[in-house]
């Protein structure tokens, strides 16, 4: 089999598992998830730093996936190349269940919700075609970006926007090459990231120090 031609299609198979690295990542008691769910409604990768000239990956159902429970998300035709942005569509109510107690406020076995995309502080997603995305307390489904951009900073920043802005960017991915139809791997690193962080008398995700995330 040829693998080199630059546009030949190939199926890649995106699957979840997470890997926790045991990172202390606050100086304050923390607690790790068991489960998070997360519902993830599209998925488009570019080949530019920038985020441009995405093409979809695939779309989903409306549904929330536990991404430790290893699910299969979905399966797209993608062309030959290295990819240096991913996204995600995704809807900013999250669940989980805390690994470790934290008395009172993080109960192992309890279900916690947490929206991960809240007007203060301010935030701004905007969609792969320029729209921009208003926070609200209600529900809502910003995009999530993750790139390797020279700009592209983890910490304090919600990986919202494609591009760096005053409000925040991408988050640190490394380059995507899809070579052959494979199946890739979404890893995640949750370990340390629950607590108090300013979010009152209830469990929270951090949002000082959010998930990584890289594909294998």
């Amino acid at each position: 089999m040829n693998k080199n031609p630059a546009f030949k299609p190939v199926l890649a198979v995106l699957a979840f598992i997470v890997v926790f690295l045991g990172w202390a990542l606050n100086a304050q008691a923390v607690s790790s998830p068991s489960s998070l769910s997360v519902e993830i409604l599209e998925m488009r990768i570019s080949r530019n730093s920038d985020c441009s000239a995405a093409v979809s990956v695939f779309t989903a159902s409306p549904k929330a996936w536990d991404m430790f429970g290893g699910p299969g998300l979905g399966s797209g035709i993608i062309s030959t190349g290295t990819y240096h942005c991913v996204m995600f569509h995704i809807s900013d109510t999250v669940r989980f269940i805390p690994k470790d107690s934290l008395e009172p406020l993080c109960v192992p076995g309890t279900t916690y919700t947490y929206d991960i995309y809240q007007p203060v502080p301010p935030n701004d997603s905007v969609a792969p075609d320029g729209t921009h995305i208003p926070a609200t307390t209600g529900d809502d489904s910003p995009w999530i970006y993750l790139s390797d951009a020279p700009t592209a900073v983890t910490l304090n920043n919600g990986c919202f926007q494609p591009t760096k802005t005053l409000t925040g960017g991408p988050c640190v991915l490394a380059p995507l090459t899809i070579l052959s139809d494979q199946t890739h791997t979404l890893v995640m690193n949750a370990d340390s990231q629950l607590g108090p962080f300013g979010c009152g008398t209830t469990c929270c995700l951090s949002s000082a120090d959010p998930v990584v995330i890289s594909i294998r």
